[in-house]
């Protein structure tokens, strides 16, 4: 993004990340951009010029200008067939 103006709009990552370990992804895309960088929580509100990561081992889906973010994990979901 150039840094000398903002872009007006909203970016969400959505990356895979290990289920059971921390992500530091939003604290390293803090250091390449100048927007402010969240990781989602549930109903949060989507504004412009911000990037949103999505938690690992969660669902996300927006509502809106809503992140809802779904309250079970992933791995308590059955495992898709081979």
């Amino acid at each position: 993004m150039p840094a000398e103006t903002d872009p007006g709009m909203a970016f969400v990552l959505v990356q895979h990340l290990a289920p059971d370990h921390k992500s530091i992804l939003s604290d390293l895309v803090k250091r390449y951009t100048r927007m402010e960088v969240f990781e989602v929580e549930d109903g949060m509100a989507v504004r412009p010029n911000c990037a949103y990561i999505i938690p690992p081992n969660r669902d996300m889906a927006f509502s809106g200008r809503h992140a809802p973010v779904a309250g079970t994990s992933l791995a308590a979901r059955p495992s898709p067939a081979d």
